[in-house]
């Protein structure tokens, strides 16, 4: 077994493996990633091919090898995610995501004691969990400022220091200055989306994202090609860790990359103090890194597999697992929508970002009254594609036939001929609660 020593392992070369990275390299600490996958470059990006969503899974981790099983709670089976969206190499899903950069609502950090103070305590689902956070939003402002000055988020305030501003998003909690880049190029749907809400008295935004609309530090601007969600960005105008923060800590001198390995376990010992990991290599030899921290920073779902393999005698139900909560209170995005489609104009969905859409928060957080509603919170609410991108297998895999046309053969492909260019999806990204019942162990259920 080959044995390495440093003063700091992270797990996970992702959004925050890549942060630490290079913030702790600056600081002078010597640095080992570990990847499972491999780390790619922007000319990797280079061939457009809606087809490579579906073949190049290196993107993102197996569904096959590394399964992911759902439940929405105990009495029922689990069964695999036919498709795993996080990261599987350097950079992680900062990579391929859409790199829509939101900050929380003021009332988000407070959604336990405002709702009672507002509605009643009986307004919280019954086996609810959720609870305040132990910091606010002013907390956390100056650090949200930094990380889209650092990366390159693209945006339009709506709330500067408390004075309010059209054209932003006027339910934002205060911010101390403009975003860093303006606003990208609206598209048609993004147009007509603008245009509606208006009329209908809500407050739409340009949703702010992590795509570069001018150039910055050296990186290109957007192209709008129209590659973006679920692919890597072949220009470098999205602001992905891979072309960020990596490169930050490649410079220190104090940061070494290993790809391609699987860690395996937190090892710990008889006081319970964290020593080091245990990971697989690319060859499938095991290793071990001693290290004074340890830093977990894979997807949520790995962070509990590893946390709850590093079992111990000081720790037979797992590390930092003695109340038993590790993997329990999880809840994944649900997104509803609905499809519109154009007899008389274009919109053309293909063109450009996913990412450059436009969003009201109206109905979002505690931005409207909920009194007689039989729920809490709310969502966000934005013009998209269907799915993936705007492609036409995306359309095809998305866009529903109204009643009448089967979702195959002539009266299907004529239906997709027509419309594929004039349509679009106001997509809800809803706030879901996770319901921890006293005798369900599965740690997740939906609201």
């Amino acid at each position: 077994m080959a044995t390495e020593k440093t003063d700091v392992v992270i797990v996970g070369m992702g959004a925050v493996g890549g942060i630490l990275a290079a913030e702790l390299g600056k600081a002078g600490m010597k640095v080992i990633g570990l990847e499972r996958g491999p780390r790619l470059s922007t000319a990797d990006f280079s061939a457009q091919d809606e087809l490579r969503y579906f073949q190049r899974q290196d993107l993102r981790p197996s569904a096959k090898r590394q399964p992911i099983t759902w439940r929405p709670n105990a009495k029922v089976r689990a069964t695999p995610l036919p498709i795993l969206n996080y990261g599987n190499q350097a950079g992680g899903g900062t990579v391929h995501y859409g790199a829509v950069s939101w900050r929380f609502h003021e009332d988000d950090f407070r959604v336990r004691s405002q709702t009672i103070e507002r509605y009643g305590a009986a307004a919280i689902p019954k086996d609810s969990s959720v609870a305040d956070w132990p910091l606010t939003y002013s907390d956390l402002e100056p650090f949200y400022d930094r990380a889209e000055y650092d990366l390159g988020v693209s945006g339009k305030a709506g709330n500067l220091q408390g004075r309010k501003i059209d054209g932003g998003n006027v339910f934002e909690g205060p911010r101390r200055r403009e975003y860093p880049l303006p606003a990208l190029i609206p598209d048609q749907s993004g147009v007509l989306f603008e245009a509606g809400a208006l009329k209908l008295g809500y407050h739409p935004f340009s949703t702010p994202r992590a795509i570069l609309s001018q150039t910055y530090r050296g990186r290109s601007s957007c192209t709008y090609c129209g590659f973006c969600q679920a692919f890597g960005c072949h220009a470098g105008a999205k602001s992905s860790i891979l072309v960020t923060k990596l490169p930050e800590a490649d410079a220190t001198g104090n940061f070494k990359l290993l790809t391609g390995t699987m860690c395996t376990h937190i090892n710990s010992d008889n006081s319970g103090r964290v020593t080091g990991v245990t990971y697989y290599g690319p060859d499938g030899s095991t290793n071990t890194i001693e290290a004074e921290m340890v830093v977990l920073a894979t997807f949520i779902y790995d962070n509990v597999r590893l946390l709850l393999l590093s079992r111990t005698k000081k720790f037979p139900n797992g590390l930092a697992n003695s109340s038993g909560e590790v993997g329990r209170h999880l809840m994944a995005h649900i997104t509803p929508k609905v499809f519109a489609a154009f007899d008389d104009r274009f919109v053309n969905v293909y063109m450009g970002p996913s990412a450059q859409k436009h969003t009201i928060d109206d109905f979002n957080a505690d931005n409207f009254d909920h009194n007689g509603l039989p729920f809490i919170r709310g969502a966000q609410i934005s013009v998209s594609p269907a799915d993936l991108e705007g492609g036409p297998i995306g359309a095809a895999m998305s866009l529903n036939p109204p009643p009448g046309i089967p979702r195959w053969g002539a009266a299907y492909r004529d239906f997709l001929a027509k419309y594929f260019a004039r349509y679009a999806a106001v997509i809800a990204q809803t706030e879901n609660l996770a319901l921890c019942r006293s005798n369900d162990r599965s740690g997740s259920g939906s609201s």
